[in-house]
């Protein structure tokens, strides 16, 4: 399993961890983590069946800008 974290400053409310979390729902991943205080969202995902470039477009696709 690999990781990946990313950095989401718009995050702020659990309704925007609830989003994030719904649109990463189906791309193959593992647990994600949002921190809200660090505006971070962690995931976990098969890097065979899974590529990193679609995780951040489902978040991208939720409204969220994604650094790093």
């Amino acid at each position: 399993m690999s990781h990946v974290t990313y950095s989401v400053p718009e995050i702020h409310c659990r309704a925007c961890e609830d989003s994030i979390r719904r649109a990463l729902t189906g791309t193959g991943i593992g647990p994600v983590e949002v921190d809200l205080q660090a505006r971070t969202v962690s995931v976990a995902y098969d890097a065979g069946s899974t590529d990193e470039t679609a995780l951040r477009k489902a978040i991208e696709r939720a409204g969220f800008d994604v650094e790093g």
